[in-house]
C-alpha cells in the first residue's frame, strides 16, 4: 500500500467515511467496518484517484502485484465487496462507478479528514421522523412525531437563504427507511434532516440526523428525550443546531428568528401544530377543526402571533370555500392579521395574511404588494405566499411575474396538487388556453379525477371553442366536486354558449337552491348570465357580489367569460370601484 500512501497520505474522507491508510481501516461516523484487505486496497485506489477511470489493469497491478494471470472474477468480487461495505449499488451508484469494460471510478467528492465541503447547503428537507416500536399509545405517539415535523419545518422555513421543502411533499416518505441520497435526489435538495423516536413510557427518545446528500456526510447528530406532551418544543433546540451546522451562527438574526418562539406557552404551541396538520390538509372539514386549535393556542397564549396569523388564514379560506360570507368573516381576519403584527412585526405570515384580505376584501392593490413583498422578505420560504402574490399578479394582468411566483411556489412544494393547478389557472386568466389546458393535463396525470383540474381544463377548451369537451369536463368536475358553485356556473356557462338555455337556467336554479341554505358567492350566477349573453343580468349579479365584497371579484378584470362586458360604461365603473381601472 506505500504508493497509495505516497498519493492519498494517512486519511481520506467521503461521506460519513473515513480511509486510513496507516491501518488500513474503514470507519463510518468513528466506528470501524470490516473489510477485507483486497476490497479495502481496491478502495483506496479508487478513493486516491477520484473521478479518474482506473482501468483493470491498474487494478491487477495493485491488488495481485507480479503476477500476469488475469483474475476477472476475483476483481468483481473485490469491487461488488466495496459496494456491500458501503451500501452502494451498481445500477444508481453513489460512490463506485462501473464503466463498461473499461474499469471504475469513483464518483463522490473526496476530502481530507476533518475538512468539509466549501460549497454552501441552500436547500433541505425534513424527512417525516419514524417510530421504532409500538404499543398502545403508538398513534398517539405519530401523531405527536407528525406536529414535530411540522414545527421544524417551520422553523427552519424562517432561515435566509434556506429552501425548505413543504410538509405536503415530505409527507410521502412516512412509514420508509428512504436512504437520505436517494431522498434527496427524488426532492432536488441537498440536505436530508432524518430522525426516529422511541417510546419511553410517557416519555420519547429521538435520535436525529443531518446529512449532506452531496456526499452523504453526517454533519451533525443529537438524542433528545421529551415528555410527550412537550415534543412540539424539541423542535426549536433541534433548528437551532441545524442553524448552527448550516453555517448560521448563535446570535444571528436567523438564529433568533429560528428561536422566536421559545417563549410560548407550550401547550399553546402544541395546539398550533395540531392546527396546522388540519389546515394543510385545505378541506372544509379539517379547516374548523384547524380553526378550534388556533383559537385554543390564542386562548392558552394571547401573545402568540402565529395563532391569530394561523386564525386570519382560517377566516380568509372560509370565504373562500364559500362557507361564510365576507362580510362576516374578512374583518375579522383583518383584525386577526393586525393583532399578530402589533405582537411580532417580522412575522412573515402575518404580512401574508394581512395581504390577502388588503388584496380580496379592501381591494387596496398597492398595499397588498406592499405586505406581500416584506412577507416574502421575512421568508422567501412561503410557498403559501408566492401562491397568494401569483394570484394578486395574475389578477391584475402581469402573467410573467405571476408565473415566476407560482413556479417558486410549486418548487417549495412540487407534490402540491393546488400549487401544480394554479399555473394553469393563471394561464387560463392571460387567455393562454393551450398552455392552461396542458398544465391542467399534467394535473391529471398526476391525480387523475382532480376536480379542480378537470374544471381548469374545462375553461381553456371552452375558450379555444371545444365545448362538448369543455362541458363534459365541467360535468365530471361538478360530480366529484359534489356540485361545488363554480363547477355549476361554469357548466351553465358552456350550456349557455352551446345554445342550450334551458340547460343554462337549470344551472342557475340549481345555485339559488344552494344560496337558500348556504352562502353562494353571485360571482357564479353573474358567469351563467355572462353565457346566456344576459348583460344586464349579469352586471347586476357582479353588483351584489361588489357589495358582498366577494373575494372572487378580484379576478373581473382579466376573466375571460366577461371579456363582452368590457366596454360597458357600468362594468367599468364597478372595475374603477374594485380598484382595477
Amino acid at each position: 500500500m506505500e504508493p497509495l500512501k505516497a498519493v492519498a497520505g494517512n486519511f481520506l474522507c467521503f461521506g460519513a467515511f473515513e480511509v486510513d491508510f496507516r491501518t488500513s481501516e474503514l470507519r463510518r461516523n468513528g466506528l470501524r467496518l470490516k473489510l477485507e484487505p483486497k476490497p479495502f486496497e481496491a478502495l483506496g485506489l479508487l478513493v486516491s484517484r477520484p473521478g479518474e477511470l482506473i482501468d483493470r489493469e491498474q487494478f491487477y497491478r495493485i491488488l495481485w502485484p507480479g503476477t500476469h494471470v488475469r483474475f476477472d472474477r476475483s476483481l468483481n468480487t473485490v469491487i461488488n465487496r466495496v459496494r456491500e461495505v458501503l451500501g452502494d449499488s451498481a445500477g444508481n451508484p453513489r460512490f463506485v462507478e462501473t464503466l463498461s469494460r473499461r474499469g471504475y471510478r469513483f464518483i463522490a467528492p473526496v476530502r481530507g479528514a476533518g475538512n468539509t465541503s466549501e460549497v454552501p447547503i441552500d436547500s433541505i428537507a425534513v424527512l417525516p421522523f419514524s417510530l421504532d416500536d409500538g404499543g398502545k399509545d403508538n398513534n398517539r405517539a405519530e401523531f405527536l412525531l407528525e406536529e414535530m415535523t411540522e414545527g421544524l419545518i417551520h422553523a427552519l422555513s424562517q432561515l435566509s437563504g434556506l429552501r425548505v421543502q413543504a410538509g405536503s411533499t415530505v409527507a410521502r416518505f412516512k412509514g420508509q427507511s428512504a436512504d437520505p441520497g436517494v431522498a434527496a435526489q427524488e426532492l432536488g435538495v441537498r440536505a436530508v434532516l432524518t430522525g426516529r423516536a422511541s417510546c419511553l413510557g410517557k416519555r420519547l427518545a429521538i435520535i436525529v440526523e443531518l446529512v449532506d446528500a452531496a456526499d452523504g456526510a453526517r454533519l451533525w447528530g443529537q438524542s433528545y428525550q421529551s415528555r410527550s406532551k412537550d415534543i412540539g418544543r424539541v423542535a426549536e433546540p433541534i433548528a437551532r443546531e441545524v442553524a448552527k451546522s448550516l453555517g448560521r451562527q448563535p446570535g444571528g438574526g436567523d438564529s433568533t428568528r429560528v428561536a422566536s418562539h421559545s417563549s410560548v406557552n407550550s401547550e399553546a404551541y402544541r395546539e398550533y401544530l395540531h392546527g396546522r396538520f388540519f389546515y394543510n390538509k385545505m378541506t372544509r372539514e379539517t379547516l374548523e377543526k384547524a380553526m378550534a386549535s388556533f383559537e385554543r393556542a390564542a386562548g392558552l397564549d394571547p401573545g402568540f402571533a402565529l395563532a391569530w396569523a394561523a386564525q386570519a388564514d382560517c377566516l380568509i379560506l372560509r370565504a373562500f370555500f364559500g362557507l361564510a360570507s365576507p362580510l362576516a368573516c374578512l374583518p375579522q381576519a383583518k383584525q386577526a392579521a393586525l393583532r399578530a403584527l402589533s405582537l411580532d412585526e417580522r412575522l412573515a405570515e402575518a404580512h401574508a395574511s394581512l395581504a390577502a384580505v388588503l388584496k380580496a376584501y379592501d381591494w387596496d392593490w398597492p398595499e397588498a404588494e406592499r405586505e406581500y413583498r416584506r412577507a416574502l422578505a421575512l421568508d422567501p420560504n412561503g410557498a403559501l405566499t408566492h401562491r397568494g402574490y401569483s394570484a394578486y399578479l395574475a389578477a391584475l394582468g402581469r402573467t410573467t411575474e405571476a408565473m415566476r411566483e407560482i413556479e417558486r411556489a410549486w418548487a417549495l412544494d412540487p407534490l402540491s396538487l393546488v400549487l401544480a393547478n394554479e399555473a394553469a389557472w393563471n394561464l387560463y386568466m392571460a387567455g393562454q388556453y393551450a398552455r392552461a389546458e396542458e398544465h391542467s393535463l399534467r394535473t391529471l396525470a398526476l391525480e387523475p379525477g382532480f376536480a379542480p383540474a378537470l374544471y381548469t381544463a374545462g375553461l381553456a377548451r371552452e375558450q379555444i371553442g371545444r365545448l362538448p369537451e369543455a362541458i363534459a369536463a365541467f360535468r365530471e368536475a361538478r360530480r366529484i366536486s359534489q356540485e361545488n358553485p363554480a363547477t355549476i356556473a361554469a357548466l351553465g356557462h358552456a350550456q349557455g354558449l352551446a345554445g342550450t338555455r334551458a340547460e343554462a337556467e337549470q344551472a342557475l336554479g340549481r345555485l339559488r337552491q344552494l344560496a337558500a341554505k348556504t352562502y353562494v358567492p353571485a360571482y357564479w350566477p353573474a358567469i351563467v348570465h355572462a353565457g346566456l349573453g344576459e348583460s344586464a343580468a349579469a352586471l347586476d349579479a357582479l353588483e351584489r357580489a361588489y357589495q358582498e365584497h366577494d373575494v372572487w371579484l378580484v379576478w373581473i378584470k382579466v376573466e375571460p367569460r366577461f371579456q363582452f362586458l368590457q366596454s360597458n360604461p357600468a362594468f367599468r365603473n364597478l372595475l374603477a370601484r374594485a380598484g382595477l381601472a
